[in-house]
């Protein structure tokens, strides 16, 4: 069996590939949402409707953006409270020289 980290070097661990939200609420959001763009594109003229389809996939990226920037933080947060929580039990790998 391989580790997490020889998955993630190989580029194998892509969580949002597999997405699975686990708020109760999401599910009956999303299709609410989706039930509202559909009616939404239905009332209005084909060129509004384009516009903003366009609006939606600038929106779109630009929450990619920080929700990535989010995930990053996130994540060397979380690799800072590992290194403090554990930082008296880790060995000293410094480079310095002994003053000997």
């Amino acid at each position: 069996m391989h580790s997490q980290l020889h998955a993630l070097f190989h580029g194998n661990t892509r969580p949002s590939e597999h997405l699975q939200v686990e708020n109760p609420k999401y599910k009956p959001t999303a299709e609410a949402a989706a039930l509202l763009e559909h009616e939404f594109g239905q009332s209005i003229p084909e060129e509004i409707w384009l516009e903003f389809i366009n609006f939606l996939e600038v929106r779109g990226d630009v929450a990619l953006m920080e929700t990535e920037q989010a995930f990053i933080d996130g994540y060397r947060l979380g690799a800072r409270l590992m290194l403090e929580t554990l930082g008296d039990f880790l060995p000293d790998y410094s480079c310095r020289k002994s003053s000997a």
